[in-house]
C-alpha cells in the first residue's frame, strides 16, 4: 500500500526547526525556478504568540486558544519569509496583502499557496499541509523494501529466537519420536536452504518463511502448516484450518492449518502435507 502523508504526519516537535528548514528549503526550491532560502526563517501563518489579535480570535472562533494549540506547529501553517519580525502576529489579511512584506508579493512559493486564501483557521491549514505532503512525494521518492532481504533479516530474527533450544529439549509420547523423525527428514529434504528452528515446546522450519511447525503432545504431535487447509483437504479430510482455533498451545507461528498425527499411517500423511505445503510456498 502507498503511503498517503498528512498534514499532522509532519509538525514542528517531530522533526525541529533545523530538519523543517531544510524540509521547507527543498519544498520551495522543486522546480527549476529557484529562490535562494538561505536568510529566510520559517514563519507561523497563525502566530505563535499566545495573545491573539481581535481578528485572529474572530476568525478562529469561540474556541481559539484549543483551535490555535492544536494547529500551531503543524506543516500546513509553515511558511518561509524573511520579512519574520514584520509579519510577527498581525492579523491574517494584512500578512497576506501587505505591499512589501505580504504573502501576496512574495517569490517564495509557499507563501503564494497562502495568499490565495480569504481566511486561515484549521480547514486550511489541513488542505495546505496535505498539499504539501504530497508535494514531499515528489522530492523523496517511496521506499520500496526489498521483499527477499526482509525475509531473510525475519529468518535471521528467528534464528535468534531459536538459540538456546535443542530438539534433545523437547519431549515426546512414548512410540512417537520416530513418527517425528520420519516428518523431519521428509521437511529437511524439501530443500537444501531449510532452517530448523527448535523453541521451548516446537520446532518450527522455515525457507526463509516459515512452512511447518511440529508440537509434540500427549499422544503424538500437532503438524502446523502455512498452507491453507482448502489446498491440502484432497490429501486428508482431517486438515483443519488454524484460523477456526483462537489459541493453540505451544504453537509459535499464526495462520495457515492443522493436522494430528496420532499413529504411524498418519504421519505418512504429515509427509504428504509437508511437500505439499513447500510447493505452494515456494514453487
Amino acid at each position: 500500500m502507498r503511503f498517503q502523508p498528512r498534514s499532522q504526519d509532519i509538525s514542528w516537535d517531530l522533526y525541529g526547526r533545523r530538519n523543517l528548514k531544510f524540509l521547507l528549503d527543498r519544498l520551495t526550491n522543486i522546480g527549476k525556478e529557484k529562490v535562494h532560502t538561505e536568510n529566510l526563517t520559517i514563519e507561523h501563518v497563525l502566530p505563535q504568540k499566545e495573545a491573539l489579535a481581535p481578528e485572529w480570535q474572530a476568525m478562529l472562533g469561540e474556541n481559539w486558544k484549543t483551535v490555535r494549540a492544536q494547529c500551531l506547529h503543524k506543516l500546513g501553517n509553515l511558511t518561509l519569509t524573511g520579512f519574520n519580525s514584520e509579519l510577527e502576529a498581525r492579523p491574517f489579511l494584512t500578512k497576506k496583502n501587505h505591499p512589501e512584506w505580504g504573502y501576496i508579493n512574495s517569490p517564495v512559493w509557499l507563501s503564494k499557496s497562502i495568499a490565495a486564501k480569504d481566511q486561515w483557521g484549521p480547514a486550511e491549514i489541513e488542505e495546505r499541509g496535505n498539499l504539501l505532503a504530497q508535494r514531499a512525494l515528489t522530492v523523496w521518492k517511496q521506499l520500496v523494501p526489498d521483499q527477499l532481504m526482509m525475509k531473510q533479516v525475519e529468518l535471521e530474527e528467528a534464528k535468534e529466537r531459536s538459540a538456546g533450544y535443542t530438539l534433545s529439549g523437547l519431549k515426546w509420547a512414548k512410540g512417537t519420536e520416530g513418527w517425528f523423525e520420519a516428518v523431519r527428514q521428509a521437511i529437511l529434504a524439501c530443500a537444501d536452504d531449510v532452517a530448523e528452528l527448535p523453541r521451548a515446546k516446537s520446532v518450527v522450519y522455515r525457507a526463509p518463511d516459515w512452512f511447518a511447525e511440529i508440537i509434540p503432545r500427549a499422544k503424538g504431535f500437532t503438524l502446523r502448516l502455512a498452507a491453507d487447509a482448502s489446498d491440502l483437504a484432497d490429501l486428508t479430510p482431517d486438515v483443519q484450518d488454524a484460523s477456526a482455533w483462537s489459541f493453540i498451545t505451544y504453537s509459535t507461528v499464526s495462520g495457515g492449518s492443522l493436522y494430528v498425527v496420532t499413529s504411524h499411517e498418519q504421519s505418512k500423511t504429515a509427509r504428504k502435507l509437508v511437500e505439499r505445503t513447500y510447493e505452494l510456498m515456494f514453487t
